[in-house]
């Protein structure tokens, strides 16, 4: 699902991370963008909430976290 994410908005990289602590999961999903121009805000929570609705069924009670970097050492 991300990597479709990423053809589709053009995302210079990314890498994510799933694991369960006790009852709860968390994903951490984590998006190169080196155009700050096209990143605004805004379309952040945009991707946010695309990625939010295609899982949410699944995830149940799961902690996601999605950042947006510039830089690849915060990948």
């Amino acid at each position: 699902m991300i990597a479709e994410l990423s053809e589709k908005y053009d995302f210079d990289d990314y890498t994510h991370h799933f694991a369960k602590i006790g009852r709860q999961y968390d994903l951490e999903i984590n998006i190169l963008v080196k155009d700050e121009n096209k990143w605004t805000t805004k379309q952040q929570d945009r991707i946010r909430q695309i990625i939010w609705d295609r899982l949410e069924d699944d995830l149940g009670e799961t902690w996601l976290s999605v950042s947006f970097t510039g830089q690849e050492r915060w990948l």
